[in-house]
């Protein structure tokens, strides 16, 4: 008998275990659904904000103070700047590089980015992390006309002071998409300082994908070789070994 009651128990627990568990599973999902929901209509959003900008726009140069506002005031909300991002994917994909160009062109010139960096290195590590890659994907925007934007490229680097190894990265490679020679300099001086660990391999892909003269980055590195750890310094000579045979005997 007592042992009939254990096992009903049992069973109830198990059961009530499993329902536990749907209920859960139903939650999750009904919470992602909704979360794609929003995502997909903040895009359309932007995806309409800016094909009336760029068409309101009769010299097609300038932003409107009207679309800056709008983008310094929305973009820091991190699930705005993602969708905002896959608004510019669209365009990118979905009309050609000329009309991407064109509008990211316009960007460059309206200084909003480096308030909005500013803002992010107010903000918790996981949000940082996510501007840096959104500026990876989009570099232009830590650009002007006559190059680098220093002051957007400075307060990223400053982000690497308090954060996880995952924000470093992320802005590690958005530097590299920039072209900011000195920047990466400066974030491979901290790993090795600090002793944080990057694998070597996914260092050197990163510096692979520097959009600068990779030969003049190359020499750059290897004047500081002696300066960091043997991890940072097999990232780089990986780096290297990819594109040149300049260093062979050196090394």
């Amino acid at each position: 008998m007592v042992n009939d009651i254990r096992i009903h128990l049992a069973i109830i627990m198990y059961m009530g275990g499993c329902l536990s568990l749907m209920i859960y599973n139903a939650i999750v999902i009904f919470h992602k659904k909704n979360t794609d929901k929003a995502m997909q209509k903040n895009k359309n959003k932007w995806i309409i904000v800016i094909f009336r900008e760029f068409h309101a726009s009769s010299s097609m140069t300038t932003l409107s103070q009207k679309h800056k506002n709008r983008l310094a005031r929305s973009l820091k909300h991190v699930e705005k700047l993602i969708a905002f991002s896959n608004a510019l994917n669209f365009f990118k994909l979905k009309h050609g590089t000329d009309f991407y160009e064109k509008y990211m062109a316009m960007l460059m010139q309206c200084g909003v980015f480096h308030r909005l960096a500013v803002a992010y290195k107010r903000k918790k590590n996981e949000e940082r992390a996510y501007f840096a890659y959104f500026v990876s994907q989009h570099p232009q925007i830590a650009k002007t006309t006559k190059g680098i934007c220093t002051n957007t490229i400075d307060t990223m680097v400053s982000y690497i002071e308090a954060s996880d190894i995952y924000c470093r990265v992320n802005v590690l490679k958005a530097l590299c998409m920039v072209g900011d020679l000195h920047g990466i300099t400066s974030v491979l001086q901290f790993f090795s300082d600090k002793d944080n660990f990057i694998h070597h391999k996914l260092l050197a892909e990163d510096l692979f994908n520097f959009t600068g003269d990779k030969d003049v980055l190359a020499q750059h590195l290897w004047g500081k070789y002696k300066e960091w750890n043997d991890n940072i310094r097999l990232g780089v000579i990986t780096f290297i070994s990819m594109f040149s045979s300049k260093f062979e005997a050196r090394m």
